[in-house]
């Protein structure tokens, strides 16, 4: 009679973890993607990164995206950590640029025009304002 050496044992052992591993991949991993995928599509792509994350704000990147043209410059403020961090990449191909790179009284940065809106009875530069847990919106 063979004797079963160490080595043997350690690759059953290790086969048999790979085989439950891949076994696990259908239930598992597919359908928390499968489902992931399903909730972007009905959420959108703001609503789904910021309120998965724990952020609020959605509703202002909305509004920016619907009251301001495509090629302007959005100024930002605030807190530049949690949900200003996904702000240009969801109203792209719109520029944000803190407020400080921008003077007083400017009209354009970088050849773009600065985005205008009138927002809560007041008209004037629209400002995105970052804090840990979301992004607000203001006109001044």
């Amino acid at each position: 009679m063979k004797r079963v050496g160490a080595t043997s044992v350690v690759l059953v052992l290790a086969l048999i973890h790979i085989g439950w591993g891949l076994a696990r991949v259908p239930g598992k991993v597919l359908s928390r993607r499968i489902g992931d995928v399903r909730a972007y599509r009905e959420q959108g792509p703001t609503r789904y990164l910021l309120e998965n994350n724990g952020m609020g704000g959605a509703e202002a990147l909305q509004w920016v995206r619907e009251h301001t043209p495509e090629h302007c410059v959005v100024l930002w403020t605030g807190d530049p950590k949690g949900a200003l961090e996904f702000a240009p990449s969801l109203i792209a191909p719109r520029l944000v640029i803190p407020i400080g790179a921008c003077p007083p009284g400017a009209q354009d940065y970088a050849g773009l025009p600065l985005a205008i809106a009138e927002h809560g009875g007041r008209r004037g530069r629209v400002l995105l304002i970052g804090s840990p847990d979301g992004i607000t919106v203001e006109v001044r």
